[in-house]
């Protein structure tokens, strides 16, 4: 049985502190092959196994997970003097030829540009569609048959897309959705 451990209080800059557990993959793909269809759930595993910061390597790419409540408090209080989203997600700003891409941005104007979307994806925009919103998971529905079995992220994702481009583009993405889910798994699919 392991131990979940406890992260002690978050300081900013050089320690002696050891570095965070090391968890071994394979030559490149590092642990990618291991999520297989769930890497919510496997992840859940890893910080059940080793506590709520680990290290590995993905894609040929070094990687630190921090998850649990300490993490959370951390990235609300100080994770924005430490970490940057830039990193992460700028590449995907320009692959779009944007400098003006959310998930990369930080400080004020992320926050400014979070405001800004934040009525887009509000109740309020989605109830005047609501019908329609309504149709699209009851039209999926009705292609199942008794003992069907379904993969729930994948069905999830499709009706969540569909209904959000009903809402914010006004159209279904359709035949648009297998290259919508390869942009945002950030070209693994």
């Amino acid at each position: 049985m392991s131990t979940i451990t406890t992260i002690p209080n978050w300081q900013i800059g050089e320690t002696k502190a050891p570095l965070p557990v090391k968890i071994n993959g394979l030559p490149f793909i590092g642990i990618a092959h291991k999520m297989g269809n769930n890497p919510l759930l496997y992840f859940v595993d890893l910080y059940k196994k080793y506590g709520a910061i680990f290290r590995t390597r993905m894609l040929n790419r070094k990687i630190v997970v921090m998850a649990g409540l300490e993490a959370n408090r951390f990235l609300n209080t100080d994770g924005n003097q430490i970490l940057d989203s830039q990193e992460l997600f700028g590449s995907f700003g320009r692959e779009f030829n944007t400098d003006v891409f959310l998930t990369a941005m930080d400080g004020e104007d992320h926050l400014y540009l979070r405001k800004q979307a934040r009525q887009g994806y509000s109740r309020s925009a989605m109830m005047p569609h609501m019908q329609e919103l309504l149709q699209l998971a009851d039209d999926y529905t009705r292609t199942l048959k008794p003992g069907n079995r379904i993969q729930i992220l994948p069905v999830m994702q499709y009706l969540v897309t569909q209904q959000l481009g009903v809402v914010i583009a006004g159209r279904k993405p359709d035949e648009y959705f297998a290259h919508l889910q390869r942009l945002l798994y950030g070209g693994m699919i």
